[in-house]
This record gives C-alpha cells, sequence and structure tokens, in this order.
C-alpha cells in the first residue's frame, strides 16, 4: 500500500460522517458535528484524531419508493491547517427492514482537499486529492434508535486501489429529534502500510478509527 492511503490527507478523508443507514424522507433535514477518526498513538494514551466535520444532509424525492438524501459537509480541522476539505454525496434505501433483516441502503460519496491555503509548503508541495467512497449499510430499527453495521471502499482517484473498512454503529434518537451517533471503522484492512506518517492503532493492516456525533433532525412530515 503506497504511502498516500494511510496518510494524513486519507485519514482526514476517511474519517466520520453522519450514518446514511436510513436515508431521510422528502423534505427532512439533519445538520450535525462529527469528532474523531483514526486513533494516533503518537501523543501517549491512543487518542482519536481531532477531525472535527460540520456537515448535513436533506432528503429528496423518493427514487421506487424508497427514500433518496443528498449529504454534504466540511472538514473545519483541515480548514484551520489551510486544507479546504470538502464532502458530498447521495444515499438510497435499497430494502426496507423486514422483520429481523435489515434494511439495506447505499451512499457514493466523494471528498475533496486541497491545501492551497497552506502558506507555510512550497507551491510545488500544495495539491488536490480526490478520494471516492461508497458505503453499503445494513440497518435494524430498535424503536426510534438505530444500529446498523456495513463495508465501504475507499478509492484515490490518482492511484485506484481496492480499500475497504468495514464498520459498525449505533444511533439513538430523541423524540425532540436530537440525535447522537458512536461509530467505529477499520481503514484499509486489506492494505499493508509500507510507510506511515505517523503512528496509529493498528493489528498489522489498516487502521482504527472512532468517532461521534450529535445533531438534529427537522422539516418533513
Amino acid at each position: 500500500m503506497r504511502i498516500g492511503l494511510l496518510s494524513i490527507p486519507f485519514l482526514m478523508s476517511a474519517c466520520g460522517a453522519l450514518n446514511t443507514a436510513r436515508p431521510l424522507e422528502k423534505g427532512e433535514h439533519r445538520v450535525g458535528v462529527t469528532g474523531g477518526g483514526a486513533v494516533l498513538k503518537a501523543l501517549g494514551p491512543p487518542i482519536p484524531l481531532p477531525n472535527l466535520v460540520v456537515e448535513g444532509q436533506s432528503g429528496l424525492s423518493p427514487v421506487q419508493g424508497r427514500p433518496l438524501d443528498v449529504n454534504y459537509g466540511i472538514n473545519t480541522t483541515a480548514l484551520a491547517f489551510g486544507t479546504v476539505g470538502l464532502h458530498g454525496g447521495v444515499s438510497h434505501l435499497l430494502m426496507e427492514q423486514n422483520g429481523g433483516m435489515p434494511s439495506l441502503s447505499v451512499t457514493e460519496r466523494l471528498h475533496f482537499y486541497n491545501n492551497w491555503l497552506d502558506n507555510t509548503k512550497e507551491s510545488e508541495m500544495r495539491k488536490a486529492f480526490f478520494l471516492n467512497q461508497i458505503d453499503l449499510t445494513a440497518g435494524w430499527n430498535i424503536k426510534q434508535h438505530l444500529g446498523y453495521v456495513g463495508i465501504a471502499n475507499y478509492l484515490d482517484i490518482a492511484d485506484p486501489e481496492l480499500t475497504l473498512a468495514p464498520f459498525a454503529g449505533v444511533q439513538w434518537n430523541s423524540t425532540k429529534k436530537l440525535f447522537l451517533q458512536a461509530e467505529t471503522r477499520y481503514l484499509a484492512i486489506n492494505r499493508q502500510p509500507e510507510i506511515v506518517d505517523v503512528p496509529f492503532a493498528t493489528f498489522g493492516y489498516g487502521a482504527l478509527s472512532i468517532t461521534g456525533s450529535i445533531g438534529f433532525t427537522f422539516g418533513g412530515e
């Protein structure tokens, strides 16, 4: 695995986001903040990368009677270091939950990072970075709450390789539209890095990631 796929740009773009296990209905909106990321060991005790992503989701007209939504966000931690980090994507519910059989959704998301605002780097070191993400998520509604598992693939547009990341998470929803989310991913589980930029929690392949989110859902019926 080349250095880029476990470097800071990859770890920032592959950090957490609001889950898409259950796409929003038409007219619904969700705003939230997600913190955390790959678990670093550079400062002593393992701690998640201090990423802070502000994002939203908006429900569109359903496709074949099943929900479709768009998601969009900005990485504010990257911005503080002179790097613009944006993402946008779409999610669709492929199958409804049926008893113990989970619902199934798919998400297509594109991440864009550009460090042109970083004045500490020479001009030849300022570059754009594109990462394509596809998530396939199985979810279970438990009363008003949600549990989910899935598999993601991250594809560096400049150097496309299969880079898998299994994940699992839970979402607690209050009756007043507040929600809390906790998620863990094992980034690049099928890749063993030849070189790494920073030490992180790993079992020899990939990197462990832990994130938490808080936000509100509004609109809709």
